[in-house]
């Protein structure tokens, strides 16, 4: 008896320790999920240059005064967004960012690349316009978060914004420690509370990849915001609402 119960526990130290090599090594394929590049039409693109990366982005509405920097999800390709962002901000211009490794952008996705890159974009691009703001959704929710704690932001805006991934992953996997595996961790918690910008943030009711109690931490620290959420709505679904279009363009449209 007390040899097959230390066999016992003997396998499941094994598959413990595997498990954790497991969600180690596999971590950026199951947070990454870059996209194949798209050629649009009538779309304006500009690579920018960054630690010898090249960064593609869609530029809608070139050579307005304002500007909205638009950082995706995970999964999204944002030359599918393109129709959609220039009707909506027809009086800004936008830059739909290609993450690294994503849509013809070079490189490899990373947390610190993801960064470096919104700093470089931002610093290249701010002497032509007189206002920079945000977008960031989902992953890109946490490239904004940091953003807008490093540079002069006039607006952002959160979409199922998350308080770290750490925290997303732990909620998943609640019988191991994920924070000493997760490399990637966008933790908006640390930067929230230096961000000056005016913020909105949009919950998705029936959000089953960032539940909203982790969008809801992140709002108690930011400051000088206002929140929806979106009922009937899920973590894809939620820009696909006409609420959610109404609300957007009338917090771009409010007056400072």
């Amino acid at each position: 008896m007390y040899l097959m119960v230390k066999r016992i526990l003997l396998y499941l130290v094994i598959f413990y320790v595997g498990f954790g090599l497991l969600l180690y090594f596999k971590q950026d394929s199951l947070l990454f999920y870059p996209t194949e590049e798209l050629n649009v039409a009538d779309v304006r693109v500009q690579n920018f240059t960054n630690q010898s990366q090249t960064i593609k982005a869609f530029v809608l509405n070139p050579g307005l005064d304002d500007a909205i920097i638009y950082f995706a999800g995970n999964a999204e390709s944002v030359g599918k967004l393109t129709d959609y962002y220039r009707h909506i901000f027809p009086h800004e211009t936008v830059y739909l960012i290609n993450y690294r490794g994503y849509g013809g952008s070079t490189g490899e996705p990373s947390e610190p690349a993801f960064f470096s890159d919104a700093l470089h974009i931002y610093d290249q691009i701010k002497s032509q316009h007189q206002t920079i703001s945000i977008i960031g959704k989902s992953l890109g929710s946490g490239v904004a978060t940091y953003l807008a704690s490093q540079r002069e932001i006039f607006k952002l805006v959160l979409i199922t914004p998350f308080d770290s991934i750490t925290s997303l992953a732990q909620q998943k996997f609640p019988f191991f420690p994920v924070s000493w595996v997760v490399t990637n961790e966008f933790d908006s918690m640390q930067y929230a509370k230096q961000i000056k910008a005016e913020v909105l943030v949009f919950i998705a009711e029936n959000d089953q990849i960032i539940p909203p109690e982790h969008s809801n931490k992140l709002l108690q620290i930011l400051p000088n915001t206002q929140s929806h959420y979106l009922k009937n709505t899920n973590h894809n679904s939620l820009t696909n609402s006409a609420e959610y279009s109404q609300l957007l363009v009338r917090f771009f449209n409010k007056k400072p």
